[in-house]
């Protein structure tokens, strides 16, 4: 059992945590945890949750998945934000098998909250989204070449993303409803901030 608090974002984590660790690699995992944070939100998971990764000379990989994890958040305002079903690959770093910068994101979740009018919003990726290029290559501001992530609502509109589908450093999006399509190309950088690992 952990009870800590991070005074640097104001947050107390309580719950049941494995963590193991060492110079240059660490790894916790966890199926029941509560984070309070006083200024913002109350946060309560549930399911499988990891966090490792590994620092060394020549390799440097961070990862996090879950596995069926729900999150219920209340905010100071009262405003809720429910995640359930929550199963997520996502990855990235330089080495493990090789040198090469590698990253990755896969998954699936069900989410509602105040800014989608209490609804269910289903998340997937029918498309892995994948990045590799060798070190000499890779810089911060990468993005992914390829990869599909779908949003869909319990009305049946959809909002799909479709990294390789356009020309590089923009993705194409297509917006789906009872009236018909909608489809127009963006700049990465409007979703590369929260996909990247």
């Amino acid at each position: 059992m952990l009870t800590l608090f991070d005074s640097s974002v104001n947050v107390v984590y309580d719950g049941p945590v494995a963590f193991k660790g060492g110079l240059l690699w660490r790894s916790f995992r966890s199926e029941a945890l509560t984070l309070t944070q006083s200024t913002d939100s109350d946060v309560k998971m549930a399911g499988w949750l990891q966090d490792s990764g590994s620092f060394t000379r020549n390799d440097s990989y961070s990862l996090r998945r879950t596995e069926q994890l729900a999150v219920h958040a209340v905010e100071t305002d009262g405003a809720v934000l429910d995640v359930t079903d929550a199963t997520i690959y996502w990855g990235g770093g330089l080495g493990r098998a090789s040198l090469d910068f590698s990253a990755d994101l896969a998954g699936r979740a069900i989410f509602r909250s105040a800014e989608t009018d209490d609804r269910r919003i289903k998340v997937s990726t029918p498309l892995p989204f994948h990045y590799l290029a060798e070190p000499s290559a890779w810089n911060t501001a990468w993005t992914f070449p390829e990869g599909r992530l779908q949003l869909l609502a319990d009305d049946g509109s959809e909002l799909t993303l479709d990294a390789g589908a356009s020309e590089s450093g923009r993705v194409q999006i297509t917006l789906s409803n009872s009236d018909g399509d909608a489809q127009f190309d963006v700049d990465w950088t409007l979703w590369a901030e929260m996909l990247r690992p």
